[in-house]
């Protein structure tokens, strides 16, 4: 029984050193840097033309109050003769508004540099949307040529597993394939020692119970590392 599992990771193993070596490509890694920016591009032009929008009616809401303050003020400018107390009430409504325009000002400069934040912000996205646009363009086709060279072999491994799978006992077949899945590291079936108390893999302890679980069906599994064990 265990040989044929035995033999079915061995040939696993040249597949997932395959796997492992794609895995860690280079233009791979370019290339999905590059596609996961692009990805993002819509939502973050999006998000850019809506603070723009935003700022932008902001800024003529504000300018357009500011012109009536402006306004004011110079009607207030137009006052002639008048009594002693209409001319400190005048006067005094005067600098009110001026102190209003003053602040609205202030209003607008902060929304024009808000503006211009936006625009270093849309023109250094387009920047580098060009450059993840090259980027992928680049190294896609490198990774793709990689997956490519390996194809022929990959099938044939593939294949070759499938055969051996049928000499596996289904629980023992099934035990591995959960391990593949959750990525548990080679070599996932491991030779428990005779009259061994620890894992062979992690160095666990087992305790009797799980011993004599091992014992009887000269198969178990690490609840640590979770490698199989057996006899």
């Amino acid at each position: 029984m265990m040989e044929a599992i035995l033999k079915y990771q061995e040939t696993d193993a040249k597949l997932y050193k395959i796997e492992r070596d794609l895995a860690g490509n280079p233009a791979r890694k370019k290339a999905l840097t590059a596609k996961k920016f692009l990805d993002g591009v819509a939502e973050a032009t999006a998000s850019l033309e809506a603070k723009a929008g935003e700022c932008t009616q902001k800024y003529k809401m504000l300018a357009e109050a500011q012109n009536s303050l402006i306004k004011a003020v110079s009607e207030y400018d137009d006052v002639e003769e008048t009594g002693e107390d209409e001319i400190s009430y005048v006067q005094k409504k005067a600098k009110e508004v001026e102190g209003s325009i003053l602040a609205m000002a202030q209003e607008l400069k902060n929304l024009e540099d808000a503006i211009s934040e936006i625009v270093a912000s849309y023109e250094d996205l387009k920047k580098k949307t060009q450059q993840a646009q090259a980027m992928y363009k680049e190294n896609a086709p490198l990774y793709n040529q990689a997956r490519a060279e390996v194809k022929e072999e990959r099938e044939a491994l593939a294949k070759e597993l499938e055969t051996l799978k049928k000499a596996v006992p289904e629980k023992v077949m099934q035990m591995y394939l959960d391990r593949r899945n959750d990525k548990v590291p080679f070599p996932i079936v491991c030779e428990f020692p005779e009259g061994g108390k620890n894992c062979p893999a992690c160095g666990m302890e087992f305790s009797l119970q799980e011993l004599g679980e091992i014992k009887k069906e000269k198969v178990g599994a690490c609840k640590n590392c979770h490698k199989i064990l057996y006899l």
